[in-house]
């Protein structure tokens, strides 16, 4: 059984859909994952607060944004509230927008309509499927650790490390920001009952920067060693 997301009022629906484009992108990436999984990601995505309470935490080059949502009986989770924590000056003007316009006493949409609403925006639907590759990843670690049971803290565990580093590790997989070593991807792999394995995928276009090395001519009357 798959989870469900619903708004809990009009105003947390028009702040998602105010989100800056890559803020808006990464949040609807967050919920696919949460659709699947459900609703504790896990940091650094998603953060497990005091009575249920969970924090998701969306971040983007635009800025920081943070939405805090609750689960009920049925995998059901429901967005409570939204604010934006930190965010450029060049992008403030869409979220002043939507705050501005929120309410109006229409029904609150379900969240596969706020996802095709908002997929609508060119900007949002070209950041959305730039993070593709980044989410993939995340997609894999996250299936194969819920598959087994597991929590950051116990796979740590069995790594023989600390759960802190084991969410460095989900983020940097899912960001890019670090490469970590085959040995450190193969013990998380061990850890959670899996076997690493890497793969070279023919792409669509070839790479014009790659210049192939060529080999000296051999001159004429000499063999090759």
């Amino acid at each position: 059984m798959t989870w469900s997301i619903r708004y809990h009022t009009q105003a947390v629906e028009s702040f998602a859909l105010g989100l800056p484009d890559g803020l808006l992108a990464r949040y609807l990436r967050l919920t696919d994952m949460m659709l699947e999984f459900g609703a504790n990601l896990g940091m650094p995505h998603a953060r497990a607060m005091s009575d249920g309470l969970f924090e998701l935490r969306v971040k983007s080059k635009e800025g920081i944004a943070r939405v805090f949502y609750c689960t009920q009986v049925g995998q059901r989770i429901v967005m409570l509230h939204g604010f934006i924590k930190n965010i450029r000056e060049d992008a403030t003007q869409r979220v002043e927008d939507s705050q501005s316009t929120s309410g109006g006493g229409k029904e609150v949409m379900k969240h596969r309509d706020l996802k095709k609403v908002a997929l609508r925006r060119v900007g949002v639907q070209a950041e959305y499927e730039a993070l593709e590759p980044e989410f993939e990843l995340l997609r894999q670690m996250l299936r194969a650790r819920t598959k087994a049971g597991l929590s950051q803290a116990d796979v740590a565990k069995r790594m023989g490390t600390q759960a802190p580093a084991v969410t460095r590790l989900e983020s940097a997989l899912s960001s890019g920001k670090h490469s970590p070593s085959i040995d450190t991807l193969k013990r998380y792999a061990e850890a959670v009952g899996c076997e690493l394995q890497v793969r070279f995928v023919a792409g669509g276009r070839p790479n014009k920067r790659f210049k192939p090395t060529s080999l000296p001519p051999l001159r004429s009357g000499k063999a090759a060693a």
